[in-house]
């Protein structure tokens, strides 16, 4: 069945023949050819060539879309995609500024809406969330001058002062002692994946519409079955927010 889909592949320009060029950077390729494969090619693709078919390769079928992201922010406040917009530019409220300037630079540039595992500000919040987990140990999301007091005593070890080390133990236990589990232990196969997305338990195989593109209409039954709700009903009428949960 791989067998199969590998040759299929190259037909949508998804696999480069032998010989081919290197395949474009992440800029670039937002406006290359290959990409406007129908999204279910696209995903089969990440699924049977990724490295980490759990995550897939950066493609657009794994971007987030959002209709207020950096671009919708920059062309309002008329600055190119790589510029940047300064305190005295920004049109909004300081409160609002000092939450979206994330690094503290001075100024909003793209960096500051990447949410990517690779970002600087993501991986300095992994670092916090763990010292603050360790020092917050009654749980309510708040650190008293007597809890870090606590918090200093245990990780000090009762000797007054604390080095590096003592930080860094405290903050990075040691893990109990076990087998070590295999790199993929416990993660979905590739046909176990392959298998979700033709069946439609991992995503319709049909794109969905863009940020800020009209809803498409559909019918669907109550939660008690004894009637129906179609979306354009509700036209004109009220507004309409649609929840879609993850609860796998």
């Amino acid at each position: 069945m791989y067998a199969r889909l590998l040759m299929l592949l190259p037909l949508f320009g998804l696999v480069a023949p032998a010989g081919a060029a290197a395949p474009p950077d992440k800029k670039s390729a937002r406006t290359s050819p290959a990409l406007q494969a129908p999204e279910s090619v696209l995903r089969i693709r990440d699924i049977l060539l990724s490295p980490d078919p759990t995550k897939g390769f950066k493609s657009p079928v794994n971007s987030k879309k959002s209709r207020l992201g950096w671009e919708w922010l920059a062309e309002a406040h008329g600055v190119s995609a790589d510029g940047r917009i300064d305190r005295q530019l920004f049109k909004g409220p300081q409160s609002l500024f000092n939450r979206l300037d994330r690094d503290s630079s001075g100024a909003i540039t793209r960096d500051d809406f990447d949410w990517s595992d690779d970002a600087p500000f993501v991986k300095q919040l992994d670092i916090v969330t763990r010292f603050f987990r360790r020092m917050n140990t009654d749980g309510d999301g708040e650190l008293t001058e007597k809890a870090w007091a606590d918090a200093f005593k245990r990780m000090a070890g009762g000797k007054g002062s604390m080095t590096p080390e003592d930080l860094r133990r405290a903050l990075f236990p040691a893990a109990p002692a076990r087998a070590a589990p295999s790199k993929n232990a416990g993660m979905p196969s590739r046909y176990t994946l392959l298998m979700g997305v033709l069946s439609g338990e991992l995503g319709s195989l049909s794109a969905g519409p863009d940020p800020g593109a009209a809803a498409p209409d559909f019918t669907l039954s109550t939660p008690d079955a004894r009637r129906t709700i179609t979306l354009s009903s509700f036209k004109g009428k009220q507004p309409v927010v649609l929840i879609f949960g993850n609860f796998t």
